[in-house]
């Protein structure tokens, strides 16, 4: 039986780089982490994130992050850091801020599939090709 991987920090932070834009607002959530419940937050800077993201290794199932920017006043809740017991409450659907320059599309698949990635609609501004992530780095 192979040992689960382990969060590597560098990939983590260029994930990061890849999906976020400076500034961009976004919530973190790894639930059933034992006796500690949901832990979540919210992070608009990505160093803060990239090191929240890999303090999670192992705490939890799986660690989860919007893919969509939020609104900054979610910032109040938990600002660059972790709350255990997710007592601030999670992000509604509607927290979302529209960004139309970026398209990401993603579909589970499983275990040693390769995904067949469509062409987005338009070629998102930051990105020259497509980017494949494995869920190892944010799990």
């Amino acid at each position: 039986m192979t040992p689960p991987a382990k969060a590597d920090l560098s990939e983590i932070r260029r994930a990061i780089a890849v999906l976020y834009r400076p500034g961009d607002v976004i919530e973190v959530r790894a639930p059933k982490a034992g006796r500690d419940g949901t832990i979540s937050g919210y992070f608009d800077d990505p160093e803060q994130l990239a090191l929240a993201v890999y303090a999670l290794d192992g705490k939890a199932p799986g660690v989860y992050l919007t893919l969509s920017p939020l609104r900054p006043e979610l910032l109040a809740r938990a600002r660059n850091r972790l709350e255990k017991a997710a007592a601030v409450g999670l992000s509604p659907g509607h927290a979302a801020v529209a960004d139309a320059d970026r398209v990401i599309e993603a579909r589970p698949v499983p275990d040693g599939v390769l995904a067949e990635i469509q062409k987005p609609y338009r070629t998102p501004k930051c990105l020259d090709a497509p980017v494949y992530l494995d869920k190892a780095v944010l799990a």
